[in-house]
C-alpha cells in the first residue's frame, strides 16, 4: 500500500512537472517565438518605396479642417492584388474595423492608434497645409521613413509653440483653444486641491515639476507664474519637509547641497543665530575636549574658520603653539611628542609643521 502511494505520488509530481513545463513553453514561445499579429502600416514602404503623395491616401473635402483618413476602398486600388497571399494580419482589412453601432453594412473604420486631440482644441489642418504648400515633412518630421504609426508621431503643444515663435507669430492662447487662456487655472490647481492645503498631490509634487530644466510647453510652470510668485508662496507656507526631524538632523545636508533653495526664505544670519544658540546633536562624547574627536571628522585639513558661529571666544587654530628655536625642518616630531605625554588633539597623521610654526 505504502509503495503504492509512492508510486502514484511520483506519477503526480511527473504528470505537473510535465504540465508547468509545457505552460512555461507556451509562454516561451508566445514571448520570444510568437508570431506578433498587430497590423502595422509602414510609411516608408509607400512614400519612399512607391513613391506614393500624401494626398493620394489623405484626401481633403470642402470644407474639412484636416484631411479625411484613408478608407478600405482607397487601399482596395492596390491591394486586391497583392494580399491575395498574405495572412490576414498582413492585409490592408486588418487596419479596419467595423462600428458595431453603424451595423454591418457600414463601411469600415480606420484604426486609431494615435491620441486624439482634445475638443479644447482648435486645429485647421487645411489652413496650415495650404500655409506651408502641402509640405507635410516640415510638421511631420520623419514620417516618410517611419516602419510604424507611434503615439509619438502625434505633434505636441511644444513642436507648435516652437513653429510658432520661429515664424514670428505673437500668438494667445485663444489661438488654439476654446477655454484655456491666461487665467485658466489646470484641474490640479483649482479649488478643490487649494482646499486640501499641504495634502493635496500637487502641493506636494509641484516642487519637482518646477525643477524640470526643459519641460514640455504645457508642463511649462513660466507659462503663468514668475520666480517672485514663487517666492512669496514659500515664504508664508512652509514646506511640508520641515518636520522635527528635519529641523535636528536633515536640513543641514540639503543646506550644504542646496544653499540657494533655503535662502528663499532664510537667511544667513537666521542660520548662525540659531546655531549660536543650539549645540549639535553631533557634540557628545568623544566630540570635544580632551580627545577633540570633531577634528578629525570634519576640520583636518583646516579649511574655514565656521566653528567661530558658536565658538566666538575661541582662538584660531591657526594660532597653534610655535616651534621651538632648537627644532629644525623636517624633524620627525611624533619621535617625542605623544610618547611620553598625550597630545591635546587626536593626531591623524597630518604635517604637524603646517600649524607649528
Amino acid at each position: 500500500m505504502a509503495l503504492l502511494i509512492h508510486n502514484r505520488s511520483h506519477r503526480l509530481i511527473a504528470g505537473a512537472s510535465l504540465a508547468g513545463a509545457s505552460l512555461l513553453g507556451c509562454a516561451a514561445v508566445a514571448l520570444f517565438g510568437g508570431r506578433d499579429t498587430t497590423p502595422r502600416f509602414s510609411h516608408r514602404v509607400h512614400v519612399d518605396e512607391q513613391g506614393l503623395d500624401c494626398v493620394m491616401c489623405h484626401m481633403t473635402e470642402d470644407g474639412a479642417t484636416r484631411p479625411l483618413p484613408p478608407d478600405l476602398g482607397q487601399c482596395a486600388l492596390c491591394h486586391d492584388s497583392l494580399d491575395d497571399d498574405k495572412p490576414p494580419h498582413r492585409r490592408a482589412a486588418a487596419f479596419f474595423v467595423t462600428d458595431p453601432e453603424a451595423g454591418p453594412d457600414a463601411a469600415p473604420l480606420l484604426r486609431s492608434v494615435l491620441p486624439r486631440y482634445s475638443t479644447e482644441v482648435r486645429f485647421d489642418h487645411t489652413a496650415h497645409s495650404l500655409a506651408l504648400g502641402d509640405n507635410c515633412t516640415q510638421c511631420h518630421v520623419g514620417i516618410e521613413q517611419s516602419a510604424g504609426l507611434r503615439a509619438r508621431d502625434a505633434l505636441t503643444m511644444t513642436s507648435c509653440v516652437e513653429c510658432h515663435e520661429s515664424s514670428g507669430r505673437q500668438d494667445t492662447c485663444a489661438v488654439c483653444h476654446n477655454e484655456v487662456d491666461v487665467n485658466w487655472r489646470p484641474l490640479h490647481h483649482g479649488a478643490v486641491a487649494a482646499s486640501l492645503g499641504p495634502r493635496s498631490a500637487w502641493t506636494r509634487l509641484h516642487g519637482s515639476a518646477s525643477r524640470d530644466p526643459d519641460p514640455p510647453t504645457a508642463s511649462d510652470c513660466a507659462l503663468c507664474h514668475s520666480q517672485s510668485s514663487c517666492n512669496d508662496c514659500h515664504q508664508s507656507t512652509q514646506p511640508a519637509s520641515h518636520d522635527e526631524h528635519f529641523r535636528l538632523r536633515g536640513h543641514g545636508i540639503l543646506a550644504d547641497l542646496d544653499r540657494e533653495t533655503c535662502l528663499v526664505c532664510h537667511r544667513v544670519d537666521s542660520c548662525n543665530s540659531c546655531h549660536a544658540s543650539t549645540r549639535p546633536i553631533s557634540h557628545h562624547g568623544a566630540f570635544g575636549s580632551p580627545v577633540n574627536h570633531h577634528c578629525v571628522s570634519c576640520h583636518l585639513p583646516l579649511a574655514g574658520e565656521s566653528c567661530a558661529t558658536c565658538h566666538r571666544a575661541t582662538p584660531s587654530h591657526l594660532l597653534a603653539a610655535p616651534q621651538p628655536p632648537d627644532h629644525v625642518p623636517g624633524a620627525n616630531c611624533r619621535l617625542c611628542h605623544g610618547v611620553g605625554a598625550p597630545l591635546p588633539h587626536v593626531d591623524d597623521g597630518s604635517n604637524c609643521a603646517a600649524c607649528h610654526r
